[in-house]
């Protein structure tokens, strides 16, 4: 049961800064002739569902702590702990506590802690009034015996060290509270009994002046003689910043007294070898000195009194609301046989408020007529209320004296329904394989909803069987709570800073007591989170008769044989979101491997998706990647002044080569260095990793392209063809030299080659040594494809298929050309079979070169490269990889 007296009189001369901020150290008394009304609380629970005055603790970091106390929406939180000499000190601050809306049973203080120095030690019997400074910032959130703690430099999570006793009280053990002695200004003491024992803290000062505190651990005596603990001290603990450190008991014989066998809100406490001084509950609220004492309440008979009182008019409350609805607060007491207006603000208003529905705020003007009482209404929960307020008005706080027809009652009988419910999270769990996700949000909107919103301008979301405007939705108001599901759709890589869905409803209450609606208004959050791929992969279905050789004279973007592409499905992905500038991925052995620009270099496995390795090529060469390439199971690392072979499998180095430097092409015929400066083509044998031979070639511009027997360059004035395995120069295949650009040669067959300059594409016939034919299209660009008599080559706005025989345009596919950075084009194409795989600004998709329609998509574009193993590679910008099963 709640209890809440009213005092109409105004104390000013108090102790600013102690009683208010402070209230462990004393206020002065006295009265005045305002007609302005304090207010002071007897409520054990003033707001609806706290129950969790006391102390707090962190058991895995023992020796510090907090005690918190709440009155009619004020709170005290008072922290102990350690000054940067391990001594004992405290600190504390009051503010209101906010009950947090949308979050079940959690409230929040935050405020300004003060340091209070100067006040009576344990050995005087002198008081001696404190002085305050500021120590900072303090933030309390708590729910349910937990608390979350932050501190100008310290959080930390604490938890209720008495479990919220149950049942009646243990006889001799004192309320749980903030006690004092009003004559003994600059003292306090917090105490709360559990499990037997009551705990005291004893908040004082040191001979010097400086802030301390003890803890007194006691059996509640119920007899005449006090119950003692030892006066322990403290010292060595956690500071209000810095690490943990554990405290230590400070080593005492000395013996403190406590004394509630009396009354459980008032009694003795006996400093060591000091007499005792009377305490009893300390009254924080509006600066009132009455007692908030909840358990010892006796009101006199009204048979005594010279006054009466009536509310006018009479009151019922009845009806229904929705959770954290309120009832009307306002209530006004009609007084009369009072000869004055002093005489009635001598007076004093009890409330007994069995359900919480109020907590004190404000009083108007008392007359010897009448006054207004006016709360604060406290946020409901659901349920269903039965009982009846009772208004005491009475001479004194004691209720000595009451007035003829006090208590002043209000019956009420009335339903809290279940407000509304929304998760405050919505978890959407990405693995490699998807992209985008769709997770249901679910609302249970209250009882006679009138109207519901929801907002998320960056997230799709659609609501099954509902109709709305804009987000605004038409409810019908029906007397039962209604389900409304809505499907949230992201994809992986939206921003998370636009991931919250926000909604508002307005739900009707019925009965003159209770306002017109109650307003609900919340964010849904949504946490993107990567999770392991639950699928297991696929058995790789490898092409057959596809060689390394092979895909590295097509460029990596010609696969033949027979493809469907109702089985293109996506394989796994890898996160190479860190990649500054990432190359294309190279593909050998059943391994992948990609750089970027910085020198990080990675390689997976093809068959399990995971990564094998990844480092950071200077770490391990001193030197800037300059290129790389992967050759069965070995990686061949090109830096400026040397090469290195990594092992494929763990990326240990295996060997160490000096040369030349400049970019390195792996094949089965040998490793390939051009070197640009020098214009100088190098073999390396792969097994010995010793040169073969170094052939000077004129205006080098491109690494060769190998077919056995064959090794094809772009070089000044057309194409270069040299014998790979002497280095001898063939004789060049003249053509304009517009057509040498660096792109390199693609060799579909050991007679020809195809190459996109800046004048067009371009087919050379090496068997007769000339230019085959010109496009003659300046806006060709790229790598081309070669596949089936057809070669594909992309211009600036489609893709083109010519034939190889003249050149001739057979068709073509418009494209959304992007150019998302300065040095990277999103518009890439490959072959696989009867699939032109075509990548732009809109996503991937497989074109069936036979009907010449849209065989497959995907979201993700790229630039992309072919696997022997069946497998299609799309490297995205920033580095992640998709990787597509084709087979």
């Amino acid at each position: 049961m709640g209890t809440m007296i009213l005092r109409f009189r105004l104390v000013r001369n108090l102790l600013a800064g102690l009683a208010c901020a402070l209230a462990l150290a004393g206020c002065g008394g006295g009265s005045g002739d305002s007609s302005t009304s304090g207010i002071a609380t007897a409520s054990k629970e003033l707001l609806r569902g706290f129950a969790d005055n006391g102390y707090y603790w962190n058991p895995a970091e023992p020796g510090t702590g907090f005690f918190v106390e709440v009155q009619g929406g004020r709170a005290v939180v008072t922290f102990y702990l350690y000054d940067g000499a391990g001594l004992p000190t405290w600190l504390s601050g009051d503010a209101d506590i906010a009950y947090v809306s949308g979050a079940n049973g959690t409230y929040r203080i935050t405020g300004t802690l003060q340091r209070f120095t100067g006040g009576q030690s344990a050995r005087s019997a002198r008081p001696v009034a404190p002085t305050s400074t500021t120590a900072g910032l303090f933030s309390v959130t708590l729910q349910g015996g937990k608390a979350q703690v932050q501190l100008a430099s310290r959080s930390f999570l604490a938890e209720r060290f008495f479990a919220p006793a149950g049942g009646s009280a243990t006889a001799g053990a004192p309320e749980t509270g903030i006690y004092w002695n009003p004559a003994e200004s600059g003292r306090g003491y917090t105490i709360e009994a559990g499990g037997g024992l009551a705990t005291v803290g004893v908040f004082h000062y040191r001979e010097d002046g400086q802030p301390t505190w003890n803890l007194v651990v006691v059996s509640p005596n119920t007899g005449a003689v006090p119950a003692s603990g030892a006066f322990q001290a403290y010292r060595g603990g956690q500071a209000v910043s810095g690490p943990y450190k554990p405290a230590e008991a400070v080593p005492t014989q000395e013996r403190f007294g406590v004394d509630f066998a009396a009354s459980r809100c008032s009694g003795r406490l006996i400093f060591p070898d000091m007499p005792a001084t009377r305490v009893e509950r300390f009254g924080f609220v509006a600066g009132l000195r009455a007692s908030p004492c909840t358990s010892e309440f006796r009101p006199a008979p009204q048979a005594e009194s010279d006054f009466g009182a009536t509310l006018d008019p009479p009151r019922t409350i009845q009806g229904s609301t929705s959770e954290t609805g309120t009832v009307r607060s306002e209530f006004k007491v009609r007084l009369n046989g009072l000869p004055t207006d002093e005489a009635a603000r001598a007076l004093a208003v009890v409330v007994v408020d069995p359900d919480g529905l109020y907590q004190q705020q404000s009083m108007g003007v008392v007359t010897k007529s009448g006054f207004n009482l006016t709360f604060q209404a406290t946020p409901l929960k659901a349920g269903a209320y039965r009982g009846q307020l009772q208004f005491h008005v009475c001479r004194d706080l004691a209720c000595t004296r009451q007035a003829v027809g006090s208590p002043l009652v209000v019956p009420y009988e009335f339903v809290v329904g279940t407000g509304l419910r929304a998760s405050a999270e919505v978890e959407f769990a990405f693995t490699p394989r998807n992209e985008t996700l769709t997770v249901p949000v679910e609302f249970t909107l209250p009882a006679r909803t009138k109207r519901f919103q929801l907002s998320s301008p960056n997230t799709r979301w659609t609501a099954p069987g509902w109709t709305h405007s804009g987000g605004v939705f038409q409810v019908p108001s029906v007397g039962e709570p209604q389900k409304l599901t809505v499907l949230v759709t992201r994809a992986r890589f939206d921003e998370i800073g636009s991931t919250n869905l926000s909604y508002a409803a307005a739900a009707e209450a019925q009965g003159s007591e209770f306002g017109g609606e109650v307003v609900y208004s919340g964010m849904v959050q949504f946490v993107h989170k990567m999770v392991e791929d639950p699928l297991v992969l696929s058995p790789l279905d490898p092409v057959p008769g596809i060689t390394k050789d092979d895909l590295q004279a097509a460029r990596n973007r010609y696969l033949p044989g027979t493809f469907d592409a109702a089985r293109f499905t996506r394989r796994f992905e890898v996160d190479g979101a860190g990649f500054q500038q990432p190359r294309t991925v190279v593909v050998d052995g059943g391994r992948a491997c990609m750089a970027d620009t910085s020198g990080v270099l990675e390689c997976w496995s093809e068959t399990t998706g995971k990564q094998l390795w990844s480092l950071q090529v200077r770490d391990l060469t001193g030197d800037s990647l300059d290129s790389f390439d992967l050759l069965g199971n070995r990686v061949h690392v090109g830096v400026r002044n040397g090469r290195y072979e990594l092992d494929a499998a763990t990326g240990a180095r295996l060997a160490t080569h000096p040369s030349s430097g400049g970019p390195i092409q792996a094949t089965g015929t040998g490793i390939f260095a051009l070197h640009g400066l020098s214009s100088t083509v190098a073999r390396v044998d792969p097994q010995t990793g010793q040169a073969a031979w170094t052939t000077y070639v004129p205006a080098a511009r491109s690494l060769p392209a190998v077919r056995p027997g064959l090794l094809v360059l772009e070089a000044d004035g057309g194409l270069q063809n040299l014998d790979p395995q002497t280095g001898a120069l063939r004789l060049p295949t003249k053509g304009p030299d517009a057509y040498a650009t660096g792109n390199g040669p693609v060799l579909p067959d050991s007679s020809s080659a195809y190459v996109v300059g800046f004048s067009g594409l371009a087919r050379y016939d090496l068997a007769r040594n000339q230019l085959a034919w010109s496009a003659g299209v300046t806006t060709h660009r790229g790598v081309p494809v070669v596949a089936d008599g057809v070669v594909y080559v992309t211009t600036d706005k489609a893709v083109e298929a010519r034939s190889t025989t003249t050149g001739a345009l057979i068709w073509s596919w418009p494209y959304v050309v992007n150019r998302i950075s300065p040095n990277w084009s999103s518009v890439d194409i490959a072959v696989a079979g009867r699939y032109l795989i075509l990548s732009d600004k809109t996503g991937t998709r497989a074109i069936d070169v036979i009907t010449r329609t849209e065989a497959w998509f995907d979201p993700e574009p790229g630039l992309l490269t072919l696997s022997p193993n069946g497998l299609l590679y799309l490297r995205a910008e920033y580095g992640r990889v998709y990787v597509f099963n084709l087979r």
